[in-house]
């Protein structure tokens, strides 16, 4: 992506050429032109939006909650940036706000007359981009005069404003400096999310049933079904700048202890699977850290600095709001300390999907696959295409549900996990019932078939 952004940029003259009342103006004038009458500046807590329901819902009216999971004080105010994020602003709109006190919403740039103009969209994304952080160059700019008592300006007002809402008192002159030159190093833009949520909810419906399923033998509260939707949108197609892929977005590492990954196959890129591994790993976090608000918040960081906490302050009872106010390294940085309150954010907005986001409970999903989808293990050597191919006319898309396979020619050794709308033969495949799939892991699975043989006939 950063490559694409580069070649935008290079290009981006020549991209407005094309567009006739653009010739003989530079590409920051037109976008200043663009989003002239649609940056908004909201009264973010003072009064908030009427679509804004996150009083009503952290409450759960309808029980529909574990109480494991509601919103502590602590966590209320950045729970409620997150849930706006995710259920009022799409990714045409970037919040810019404060990385400490998320309390602190100075803005919303609204892009959608840019992404809605005839821009392409990469160097639409590019522009929107730019454009951010020429704004954030700006505030900056306006908390450096700030801190030197320099006539405001109208942004600067318009600061002031912010910080007033989210209950500031303001400094005296001698602390003022400091004040100011930490707030303009605070400021971060988070584009939204709601579009992102809503299509994410269309590809989970292809895997609803057989995720239920999963959960139920694992024995993990439904609750959790919010992290790949925290970590991917529930993008099937999901990669990360790190090497995370999938919709649970499993580092290679993790990746490995837990599914089948190779060089020619990497179970992370397959929903059904994956699913598997990341409820067997938030089960193992769970027996190791007694909470799931640890728990949850491991899945993002890993256990070590959980542990390491637990043992600095000596308290097997050790909650989140604990180690976060008193826990200090770098390893435990913005993302680490904002996502089980990101978590929380998504488990209400989808326990109120119909009412946040207009989900239906019949909503259509993108891919309609045979009911039910099992996991077979395989007893003999195979290519996927092969595979693929006899099962043309029962399962069209069986393709898709192994997309984990990076080969279709390949031939692959037995023991490998294939997922499948259809029966398929004992002669060849071994069904894994829930015992199995509660007592191993997806990479152990090769294990299960030990003894037995391929046949042919």
């Amino acid at each position: 992506m950063g490559r694409i952004i580069l070649l935008s940029y290079f290009f981006l003259s020549s991209a407005y050429a094309l567009v006739p009342e653009n010739i003989f103006q530079n590409d920051h004038d037109v976008l200043e032109k663009i989003l002239a009458n649609h940056t908004i500046t909201r009264p973010y807590f003072e009064k908030l939006p009427s679509k804004d329901k996150f009083d009503l819902i952290k409450k759960d009216p309808r029980n529909l909650i574990l109480d494991d999971f509601f919103v502590p004080n602590y966590f209320e105010k950045r729970v409620h940036f997150w849930f706006n994020v995710y259920t009022q602003y799409p990714s045409t709109s970037v919040v810019l706000h404060d990385t400490k006190d998320l309390n602190i919403v100075y803005n919303v740039i609204d892009f959608s007359e840019l992404q809605n103009s005839i821009i392409n969209k990469h160097t639409t994304y590019s522009l929107q981009v730019h454009y951010t952080k020429e704004r954030i160059k700006r505030y900056r700019e306006a908390f450096v005069n700030l801190s030197k008592g320099k006539k405001k300006d109208e942004l600067q007002i318009s600061i002031l404003k912010s910080l007033d809402r989210a209950g500031y008192q303001f400094p005296s002159r001698k602390k003022r400096k400091r004040f100011f030159l930490n707030l303009s190093k605070n400021i971060r833009a988070q584009t939204g999310q709601k579009d992102h949520i809503l299509q994410g909810y269309k590809n989970y419906l292809t895997y609803k049933d057989v995720i239920h399923r999963y959960f139920k033998v694992i024995g993990i509260p439904k609750e959790l079904l919010a992290i790949p939707f925290l970590e991917s949108s529930f993008n099937t197609k999901a990669t990360s700048k790190v090497g995370a892929t999938g919709i649970w977005q499993f580092m290679p590492f993790i990746g490995k202890l837990f599914l089948p990954v190779g060089k020619n196959h990497d179970a992370r890129d397959n929903p059904v699977i994956a699913t598997l591994g990341a409820l067997h790993l938030l089960k193992q976090n769970k027996q190791i850290l007694k909470r799931w608000d640890l728990a949850v918040t491991a899945y993002n960081s890993g256990t070590k600095h959980i542990v390491r906490a637990r043992r600095k302050f000596k308290k097997k009872d050790m909650s989140l709001e604990y180690m976060l106010r008193h826990y200090r390294h770098p390893h435990i940085g913005f993302a680490s300390s904002n996502f089980y309150s990101s978590f929380l954010a998504l488990v209400h907005a989808l326990a109120y999907k119909k009412e946040l986001l207009g989900i239906q409970e019949d909503n259509e999903a993108d891919l309609t696959f045979n009911s039910p989808i099992e996991l077979y293990v395989t007893k003999c050597s195979f290519r996927p295409s092969k595979i693929y191919k006899l099962l043309k006319k029962s399962s069209p898309d069986f393709d898709l549900l192994n997309q984990h396979f990076k080969r279709n020619k390949y031939k692959y050794s037995r023991g490998s996990v294939i997922v499948s709308d259809v029966k398929l033969t004992p002669r060849k495949y071994f069904l894994l019932n829930d015992k199995h799939l509660r007592k191993n892991y997806p990479r152990n699975f090769k294990r299960l078939i030990k003894g037995q043989s391929c046949s042919t006939k």
